[in-house]
């Protein structure tokens, strides 16, 4: 898996180097939120 590892690197640095913001990942789904979500 070292190759996944690289690409990975190689992507985000990609965007880095253009000033882009790397953010963390997040759920599509609202924390505690009952209802049912259509997509």
């Amino acid at each position: 898996m070292h190759r996944v590892k690289d690409l990975r690197e190689s992507f985000t640095n990609y965007f880095k180097e253009r000033e882009h913001r790397i953010l963390p990942s997040s759920s599509l789904l609202p924390k505690d939120d009952p209802t049912l979500l259509f997509t």
